[in-house]
């Protein structure tokens, strides 16, 4: 793809040279803080009121959990946009409320709108207690509380002077009015949310997930035994591998037909008692700063992309090198490489040094183009790798970002400088210790390394977590092959 100059002059009237969005790129802010690095084209009073709210959430589930505060997480990042017509490029399906996405460039979240126009924090808080939870600790959850728990969190409210947890999430009460809710059984030995077939047994599992965590949490303030003891110890059974019905059994000796009658007694309940706590004090210190309509585009395209709407992300993606996007011109840089148009890919990348601000971002796609093109050219094979190189290096110094680390910890793995790069896999880990590619990464080089421990270690949270059964079979087929080299040393 070469470079087009039809559009080169246009500023702010840029959809003339392509078809008309609904979701325009100007008028963009970028509020960020360590937590948290939020796009939104809403009024400044109400993000910020948002923004406080996330803040609250996050400290809230991390006090209310024990959650490990000592791990210095990448900032999350929030897409929150203004109306469903902005949005609507951003959806893989008609309902949708916003979703969650933890790719290597880190966590981002798009976040839409409910069905009264207001921006969807349940959303938000659904996804991200699920990223937390997963962030701080390698405790692997059953299925239902790990759902129920989310649920339970994401109708958490600020009124006055207090934070109210525990009310039912919207249509809950529709499958647990009359007291029916699904089978205790299948919901507690349910594996995984991908699989559970149709729509209405997706909301009961979700309505029952969430009845039986809000029973485990406040059945003593809503007069029934309390069962939290012999929870922790099921909880804690399922993380060390037992199945459910002996974890169940173990748990709960002396009275598992009475907790089942139990939790269908709490289900017909008319009236349910919630938890409220004060509301934490909270600091409010977000940085904004405008987003120039040529990086909004390609954050655009980066989204779009991520979802499989490459049509609207290609648009996007153009746009942004017609306005001058230095990440842009080397994401182009990559594609062509990638496809073996080393002329082309060497254009984009002059492209992408000539701009006025040159990001981390672009840095990193410039150095993985050159690997590229390295390997293509065995005469060109070192310069290119060295360019590569100190690309990657440049792009540590400007920003710390999750990709960088792993792509830097490739290009020094080939040139077989390997504690190097396992310093850069550990600085991943650090940064994204919930990240499926990441634990990847790690269990895989501590293979190589024959370093057993560690590898069963990160491999073992890739088949924790991952519901891709491909990435559960590649950390599977890693694990056996370690295990026969260990068989053939003995």
């Amino acid at each position: 793809m070469t470079f087009s100059k039809r559009c080169l002059f246009i500023s702010i009237s840029f959809f003339l040279c392509a078809k008309s969005y609904a979701v325009s790129p100007q008028g963009w802010t970028k509020y960020s803080n360590d937590n948290f690095i939020v796009y939104a084209n809403d009024d400044e009073k109400q993000v910020t009121e948002i923004l406080k709210e996330f803040e609250v959430f996050r400290a809230v589930t991390y006090d209310m959990l024990q959650l490990d505060k000592s791990k210095n997480l990448v900032p999350v990042k929030i897409f929150l946009f203004q109306n469903e017509q902005d949005f609507a490029p951003f959806k893989f399906s008609k309902n949708l409320g916003g979703y969650f996405q933890n790719p290597l460039s880190g966590p981002r979240m798009i976040v839409g709108h409910d069905q009264y126009g207001k921006i969807n924090k349940s959303v938000f808080y659904h996804e991200y207690l699920h990223y937390l939870l997963r962030a701080t600790s390698s405790f692997k959850y059953p299925t239902w509380y790990d759902e129920g728990m989310a649920e339970y969190y994401s109708t958490m409210k600020i009124e006055d002077n207090t934070v109210v947890l525990g009310e039912s999430p919207k249509n809950a009460r529709y499958f647990l009015d009359k007291g029916s809710i699904s089978n205790i059984d299948s919901v507690f030995a349910q594996k995984g949310t991908w699989d559970m077939g149709s729509s209405q047994r997706v909301a009961e599992f979700y309505s029952t997930s969430w009845l039986m965590v809000h029973f485990f949490t406040l059945s003593k303030v809503n007069g029934f035994k309390d069962y939290r003891q012999e929870l922790s110890n099921y909880l804690l059974s399922r993380n060390q591998g037992l199945e459910h019905e002996k974890a169940f059994d173990s748990a709960f000796p002396n009275g598992v037909v009475e907790l089942k009658t139990d939790i269908r007694r709490y289900a017909r309940k008319q009236r349910l008692n919630f938890a409220t706590i004060p509301l934490p004090d909270v600091e409010h210190n977000f940085q904004s700063s405008e987003v120039s309509p040529a990086a909004m585009l390609n954050q655009f395209a980066i989204i779009a992309n991520g979802i499989g709407n490459l049509e609207d992300g290609s648009e996007f993606h153009e746009k942004a090198m017609t306005l001058g996007n230095s990440e842009a011109f080397a994401h182009e840089a990559l594609i062509q490489s990638e496809q073996g148009n080393a002329e082309n890919a060497i254009k984009m990348i002059e492209q992408a040094l000539s701009t006025n601000k040159i990001t981390a971002e672009a840095y990193v796609d410039m150095a993985r183009a050159y690997e590229y093109l390295a390997a293509s050219d065995s005469v060109k094979y070192a310069p290119m790798q060295a360019k590569a190189i100190s690309y990657y290096k440049i792009a540590l110094n400007l920003k710390v970002l999750p990709e960088t680390h792993w792509h830097y910890a490739e290009a020094l793995w080939k040139a077989n400088r390997k504690q190097e790069a396992i310093n850069e896999i550990a600085a991943l880990i650090k940064l994204m210790p919930a990240n499926i590619y990441a634990n990847l990464a790690a269990g895989y080089y501590m293979a190589e390394l024959g370093n057993k421990p560690y590898a069963e270690y990160f491999l073992g949270n890739v088949l924790n977590w991952a519901e891709d059964p491909d990435l559960a079979k590649e950390a599977l087929d890693i694990l056996t092959k370690l295990n026969n080299a260990s068989s053939k040393d003995e």
